[in-house]
């Protein structure tokens, strides 16, 4: 622990004020700070970033839970044992504690600026935050059960860990209850564990317990250097004893046979290491790059009668390249996805984009109609594939404490593009030509490829981990190259071990589709996407009969048929910006009814928390706007009102549909955290594919129903096939383990063929 810095500085508490509240400069341990800017008037408008002196609480949890008592209150109490936290500084300790259930804990540090940015921070904890110096503790004697420190008396022994400062022992010795677990302590060349922080320490004796129980929960090799923290637990109940394992010599440790401790996500980490500006410039990046799709669609549609006169073919033709483009559409991100979630986004992202422009140019050069046809569909496998990528970028960088508003910035582009892509593709094509659209489309996407190839970092989890980890060479952009020189000033060595690692576990191939098949197969996954897929069909059937539907009552010319899209554009975009906001305030509300603290920074286990209902509940509402709406436009277009009515109805429709399926969008992630790019693709297949039904469908509905009976049928689903939603609330946690199990049992098969396989190839000697 700062090494060059003398103890007299590091036990004074202005050190740590001025450190806490201005820069550290881990190069050269110098601080930084505002000079106008005193550490007491530092007000927390920024969340302090935490850190860890010694090893995280992963590697400690296990130590903790065998040798703290229960986190239970005792009968005759209202609160569990009372926890000390020494020095708690800006460690996760305090946090980690009481989502296992000490919510009984008073931390305390001598500097003032960290208790008050701490105590900001976790505003939600019940826990006490005071500025007190442990040499010198205000607490009543026996008021506390335990004492814990992480790394405090690191700065104020001199000598043996055996041997702390005498007012240390006085001060926390005078506060344990009698019959009280006592005392744990981390310092940096142990791994303790003992009775009494007073207790002698001739009574020692030596034992690897705790190492061989769970220091190693990561499984992975190390030294003396790695595991150099030490960890005691004064336990005042029972007998006497001290254990106590110095780790001395280098020694490899072995990586555990045990799939518990091998396959725990790091929840105690930070989800990603990108910055909150970072992690919106990936998002602009990718909201932009899943606009093309639809905007490809929509700017097409004025000039469908101007490309048959001169191709000299029917419109029902030129209707087939529309066709065509959206059964590619609902089909590439399949590929896509998958590849994706193997090689990388980047790669996606750059085989995305060069075949939408190619094809752009060459649609803007061709003048046959199997020309247009064919390359029409090659346009729709480039751009097509970007929806799915923008969800499974997000999915890298956030966690469902935060997904929803993220998810929800990602799909406004795409909602804006019905309102400006008939604009403009019928100005295009009115005062220029027809094959301009596709240069402008050219023009346009290259124009966004071109800092995206420059600047997007890679942010698939298995190519980068959290973001820290060097991509491969050939995947490489300029932040990355100056985030390397920035980390080499400050002497931080990337983790070429892990990259190296994660290289050999990829397995890069040609994409398979099955996959997303396999998805949509799953019990769960079924009920989500066919019940948005179908609401995805109102909407589409709404979208596709406004043309004809606004031309034939209102007598709109097609300037004016593009304009009535901005209603519902504006509803959709609406939906986008607020009801993620909605989605993750329903998750914050679900985790602190089960009294669950979450810090947005970590993914939180959802294996036992409800996901669903937290998504889903605040779905039903929209859903039964969204019927109302349904059922009022249709009849509201029968009865041919004031065109103001249908502008209204339009937007509230626009609102409703999208935020009634956004949060199944952000739920099927939630539920295929490795596999997002693949989920995104299931749910894009579901909704294009029901989307193209209904659009062929809704003309020869309306024509047989007519515009009021038509629409209320389209609503009426909505309602009776809602119990799916229900069912996914219900049952979606059970189905979510029974698939994990099977999962589990899988892998253990292939490594035991695997196993077998090498034990007679000679690989494994007995």
């Amino acid at each position: 622990m700062s090494g060059s810095k003398s103890l007299q500085e590091l036990s004074h508490p202005t050190y740590w004020d001025k450190r806490y509240a201005g820069k550290f400069d881990p190069e050269t341990e110098e601080i930084t700070h505002d000079e106008n800017e005193s550490p007491e008037n530092v007000t927390a408008t920024e969340e302090i970033e935490s850190f860890e002196w010694f090893r995280d609480f992963k590697s400690l949890k296990p130590f903790f839970e065998k040798h703290l008592p229960s986190p239970e209150a005792k009968e005759g109490e209202e609160k569990g044992p009372r926890i000390l936290h020494l020095g708690c500084g800006n460690s996760t300790l305090t946090y980690d504690l009481h989502n296992i259930g000490y919510r009984n804990q008073i931390s305390v540090d001598f500097s003032e600026v960290v208790i008050q940015r701490m105590s900001q921070k976790y505003s939600e904890l019940n826990t006490t935050w005071t500025v007190m110096d442990v040499r010198d503790m205000k607490l009543e004697d026996g008021e506390i059960d335990v004492a814990i420190d992480k790394g405090t008396l690191d700065a104020m022994i001199h000598g043996s860990m055996w041997d702390p400062p005498q007012e240390v022992r006085d001060n926390v010795g005078r506060r344990q209850r009698k019959g009280g677990k006592g005392e744990v302590f981390v310092h940096r060349s142990q791994l303790l564990w003992a009775n009494n922080i007073n207790e002698s320490t001739d009574e020692a004796h030596i034992s690897n317990e705790i190492v061989t129980e769970k220091a190693i929960t990561e499984g992975q090799t190390g030294n003396a250097e790695r595991w150099s923290s030490s960890h005691s637990v004064h336990d005042m109940k029972g007998p006497s004893n001290l254990i106590q394992h110095q780790t001395g010599e280098q020694k490899p440790i072995k990586k555990t046979d045990s799939p518990e401790q091998n396959d725990i996500p790091d929840q105690d980490a930070p989800y990603t290491s990108f910055s909150s500006w970072e992690k919106r410039f990936l998002v602009l990046i990718a909201t932009f790059a899943c606009f093309f799709s639809p905007f490809t669609t929509q700017i097409y549609f004025p000039a469908i009668n101007t490309i048959a006169k001169d191709l000299q073919v029917t419109s029902s033709q030129v209707n087939l390249t529309v066709t065509t483009y959206m059964i590619l559409q609902a089909i590439a991100p399949a590929f896509i996805g998958g590849f994706s979630d193997t090689a990388g986004r980047r790669p996606a992202y750059i085989i995305c984009f060069t075949i939408y422009i190619i094809s752009n140019i060459a649609l803007a050069l061709q003048s046959n109609y199997v020309a247009l046809l064919i390359l029409r569909m090659v346009q729709s496998a480039g751009g097509s594939g970007t929806v799915a990528l923008a969800n499974a970028v997000v999915a890298d960088i956030a966690t469902s404490a935060e997904r929803g508003i993220y998810i929800g910035y990602s799909s406004m582009m795409a909602s804006f593009a019905p309102a400006v892509g008939p604009i403009l593709g019928g100005v295009i094509s009115q005062y220029t030509s027809w094959k301009w659209i596709f240069g402008f489309l050219a023009i346009f996407s290259t124009v966004f490829f071109i800092p995206l190839l420059f600047f997007m970092p890679e942010t698939c989890r298995k190519i980068v981990g959290d973001g820290s980890i060097p991509p491969p060479n050939w995947n490489r952009c300029l932040v990355n190259t100056y985030n390397e020189r920035r980390n080499h000033k400050q002497a931080i060595n990337p983790d070429y071990t892990k990259r190296d690692e994660l290289a050999a576990a990829r397995n890069i191939r040609f994409p398979n589709p099955l996959s997303t098949l396999r998805i949509i197969s799953d019990k769960e996954a079924a009920l989500l996407l066919s019940y948005a897929g179908i609401v995805y069909a109102g909407f589409y059937a709404i979208i596709s009969g406004m043309p004809s539907q606004f031309h034939d009552i209102y007598g709109y010319d097609d300037l004016k048929v593009g304009l009535m899209y901005l209603p519902i554009s504006g509803g959709c975009l609406i939906a986008a910006f607020t009801q993620g906001k909605i989605i993750d305030w329903s998750y914050f509300r679900e985790a602190r009814r089960l009294g669950i603290t979450v810090v947005k920074s970590r993914q939180q286990d959802l294996s036992n928390f409800p996901i669903e209902k937290a998504r889903l509940q605040v779905g039903f509402p929209m859903i039964m706007l969204a019927s109302l709406s349904t059922i009022t436009y249709g009849w509201i277009m029968h009865f041919r009102v004031n065109i103001a009515g249908p502008c209204v109805i339009l937007l509230v429709l626009g609102y409703t549909l999208i935020a009634s399926t956004q949060a199944v969008s952000i739920l099927i992630v939630d539920v295929n955290p490795g596999a997002a790019g693949t989920a995104t693709a299931a749910f894009n297949l579901v909704r294009c594919l029901l989307g193209a039904g209904s659009t062929a469908l809704i003309v020869p509905m309306v024509n047989k129903m007519g515009l009021g009976w038509a629409y209320t049928f389209i609503a009426l689903l909505y309602v009776l096939l809602s119990p799916m939603l229900f069912a996914v609330i219900l049952w979606g946690p059970a189905w979510r383990r029974e698939r994990a199990e099977m999962e589990r049992v899988a892998e253990e098969r292939i490594k035991d063929k695997d196993m077998a396989k090498d034990t007679e190839t000679g690989d494994i000697t007995a």
